[in-house]
């Protein structure tokens, strides 16, 4: 093929012929691959002669070679900027000629290359014709499947119903555990979980269930997204099943998350607000409204726990409803960031019987460090206590206010820290043995003004944070002061529950006060398991002006933890 020689020698004959000029730095070239009687050898010499064509870096033309569409667009360009050099000195022209002028022998050597062109141009124009052909029809085929594919989705969800096809995941966790306190007067240990959840459970005189295998918590969540907008989650428990206690009556399989959540705008619920219904996670606070397979403990500091000892009985999780944002953007008054909530719950956990006729609110703003370093938080409660009476009288008020904080460093350092206080207006403690000689768990219904404070602080190093097998060594204390500025007086309205305990270590011997210590070991086996070994100390044990003095037996607890 001869384009590349036509298509030059027909831009650089047009430009030469009219303008008469050789460059001088041009003359003389000759390019070895083109014989002297070759058909068009005169036409690349006299276009080489006036600079308008050059050689390959190694000197040869290459005329044989084919014309590409890369190279047939440079000819053009090339001849379209020799037009407009054209018309731009057009008035220097001279009237009378000075070059050599055209000669019919020209014209035919441009008509011959301008023939030889038209036959390439015309093959490249049906190209094109033909696979603009292919791309319509490819288009439409497109379109054909997807209309298929929506009348399938249709079909699914008008035969099994509305988002069946949707996808959903399922996730949990087992926590399997051995207990024990190494003394014979181990039940007295006052912590929630230990052996039975959510009492002391044990005797005066003499302990029993020493030692005990149990799993602590074994919990299965569904959740998934019906449409782009709305989100739903289940999730099911069976907690404390000892070896030897395993019975309907106190263990037994309970429903700890069932929600529906609804985000507005375009579903992302980093740019717009969520509104959530039923029964969900407490949002007060950080440790509470963790999940307990993220805990650093194997149960939460004692200001915070769900079991009975705490002021959170049963209210890990609560039911009500609440609206919440993340500004993950920047905003006019608002970090990047921030989280900011409110919900409006039954007081009294996951009961759906109110007993206190009355709803509760949350309050929640909690700011994270783009990088997670730092997280700050603040919360405040305002409800009221079910004591679950049944009385007509009021009842008692339950006005928190909490701050929490937690740092994590990338060398693996890590603190947690959380501080709540405010009027709470019930008291519970360690009371005298019953009939049986039983330890119990006394409430006093209703203490005017009572005001509570409890704090946890919580740290240790992670090693190989980011590798297969992390290993943290941690510690951990808590206080609990169950009356921190008692005050008794006749606004208790019920009778005998008066006495004379005051803050700390009254005269009599009692105290309101919980403090304990807590340090071990957890260790990844792998990227789903992991074991947990830790001993748990208390210093004080709130008991009653005429109980005995508790004995302040430790807890020794190792947990395998497994995740799904």
């Amino acid at each position: 093929m001869k384009i590349w020689t036509a298509a030059l020698a027909c831009g650089a004959l047009a430009g030469g012929a009219a303008l008469g000029t050789l460059p001088a730095q041009a003359q003389g070239t000759t390019f070895p691959d083109v014989p002297a009687n070759h058909w068009a050898y005169q036409a690349v010499q006299d276009l080489a002669d006036k600079g308008y064509v050059k050689g390959y870096p190694d000197g040869r033309f290459l005329g044989k070679r084919d014309l590409t569409r890369y190279e047939f667009a440079t000819v053009i360009d090339r001849i379209v900027q020799t037009v407009n050099d054209l018309n731009t000195k057009v008035g220097a022209i001279p009237t009378t000629p000075t070059g050599t002028p055209v000669t019919q022998d020209d014209l035919n050597k441009i008509q011959a290359l301008v023939d030889s062109f038209k036959a390439q141009l015309d093959t490249i124009q049906s190209n094109v014709t033909n696979l603009t052909d292919q791309l319509d029809a490819l288009r439409q085929d497109v379109l054909d499947t997807k209309a298929l594919a929506n009348k399938a989705q249709d079909t699914a969800n008008n035969s099994y119903g509305a988002g069946a096809n949707r996808k959903f995941t399922i996730s949990g966790y087992v926590q399997a555990r051995y207990e024990s306190t190494g003394s014979g007067n181990n039940t007295l240990f006052p912590r929630g979980g230990a052996f039975a959840p959510g009492s002391y459970n044990g005797t005066y005189d003499q302990g029993n269930n020493s030692q005990s295998f149990l799993v602590r918590r074994a919990r299965l969540k569904v959740a998934g997204a019906i449409t782009g907008n709305t989100k739903y989650g289940i999730q099911i428990d069976t907690s404390g099943a000892t070896g030897a206690a395993v019975s309907p009556t106190n263990q037994q399989v309970t429903v700890r998350e069932s929600y529906v959540a609804y985000t507005f705008g375009n579903g992302d619920s980093t740019l717009n607000p969520t509104v959530t219904a039923g029964l969900f996670a407490n949002p007060y606070g950080y440790q509470l409204f963790s999940s307990a397979a993220n805990i650093l403990s194997p149960e939460r500091p004692l200001a915070f726990n769900e079991g009975g000892q705490g002021i959170w009985a049963n209210e890990d999780y609560v039911l009500g409803a609440q609206i919440g944002y993340n500004t993950q953007r920047q905003l006019v008054f608002l970090p990047s960031g921030l989280h900011l909530s409110y919900s409006a719950v039954n007081p009294n956990g996951r009961a759906t019987d109110n007993q206190t006729r009355h709803i509760d609110s949350i309050y929640r703003a909690n700011y994270q460090t783009p990088n997670k370093e730092l997280g700050l938080g603040v919360s405040y409660y305002d409800g009221e206590v079910s004591n679950g009476t049944g009385t007509t009288f009021r009842e008692p008020k339950k006005q928190l206010f909490g701050v929490d904080g937690q740092l994590q460093t990338p060398a693996g350092f890590f603190l947690n820290a959380e501080y709540e206080t405010g009027k709470y207006e019930t008291r519970s403690y360690f009371g005298p043995p019953n009939a049986s000689g039983l330890a119990t768990f006394v409430t006093d219904p209703y203490v005017k003004n009572n005001q509570i404070a409890g704090y946890y602080v919580q740290g240790g190093w992670t090693f190989n944070q980011t590798g297969a097998h992390p290993l943290t060594l941690a510690a951990s204390y808590d206080a609990l002061y169950r009356s921190h500025s008692a005050h008794n007086d006749t606004g208790n309205i019920y009778a005998g529950t008066v006495n004379s305990i005051t803050e700390g270590y009254s005269s009599g011997g009692g105290s309101y006060d919980d403090t304990n210590l807590g340090y071990g070991v957890l260790y990844n086996l792998d990227r789903a398991t992991r074991l947990r070994v830790w001993y748990e100390q208390p210093f004080a044990v709130a008991h009653a002006y005429n109980a005995p003095t508790p004995q302040r037996i430790g807890l020794f607890t190792t947990e395998l933890q497994v995740k799904f």
